[in-house]
């Protein structure tokens, strides 16, 4: 099956099946709407490949981001081989494995772990000058749907707000070398202010690590 780029001006009867079409259009406006969002020059802005990974599609997205964010070993090789070296590529994923954590450090500019243990266990695998991050849950549930939610109950993605204190108070020697936070919990939020209660429960409750790390 192929993919196909198509522009908003190409009828549906020049085109033929199977294929998975995507607009190139609207592709577009939507990268516009999200880089007038963060007119910074202290942002940067990445697109998730879990959501979209067809390889046309990413090579016009990677012209207008920052570069690229993977969640496994191929779409971090794909990711690279798309960006050359003039993009960032990030990854995160529960299931990091150990014979794979070497190859993924070489070409990430940045991990962020989804665990302690995690970044224990495979820290000393790692290669190269990636920067290293953690994933953590804040304890702040925004999102309606629970299966959405990464701060519900029971979660396994991130390290709790409760753990991540108790580490600060009794070893914080365990997050040194970590350089960044990553938290994805406003999945189908309806607006910014979500985004903002969850930054200030962070800055209220994990002050010194934030006065650590250099990313977010």
């Amino acid at each position: 099956m192929k993919d196909i780029l198509i522009s908003c001006a190409q009828h549906s009867d020049q085109l033929h099946t199977p294929a998975f079409i995507y607009d190139e259009q609207q592709i577009g406006n939507d990268i516009e709407l999200a880089a007038n969002a963060i007119k910074d020059k202290h942002t940067r802005l990445l697109f998730a490949m879990k959501s979209f990974s067809i390889v046309s599609g990413l090579e016009r997205i990677a012209q207008s981001v920052d570069g690229l964010h993977a969640s496994s070993l191929f779409e971090a090789k794909l990711a690279r081989q798309i960006l050359g070296d003039k993009g960032i590529v990030h990854l995160t994923t529960p299931g990091l494995r150990a014979d794979e954590i070497g190859e993924i450090s070489q070409l990430c500019d940045y991990i962020s772990f989804n665990s302690i243990s995690q970044w224990q266990s495979m820290r000393s695998r790692l290669h190269g000058k990636v920067n290293c991050g953690l994933r953590i849950n804040p304890q702040l549930s925004v999102v309606p749907d629970k299966r959405y939610d990464p701060s519900r109950s029971h979660s396994k993605l991130g390290v709790t707000l409760d753990h991540l204190l108790t580490i600060i108070r009794d070893s914080p020697a365990q997050l040194d070398e970590i350089n960044g936070l990553l938290f994805h919990t406003n999945c189908d939020a309806s607006d910014f202010n979500m985004l903002l209660n969850t930054v200030k429960h962070l800055e209220k409750n994990i002050t010194p690590l934030l006065d650590q790390i250099s990313w977010i």
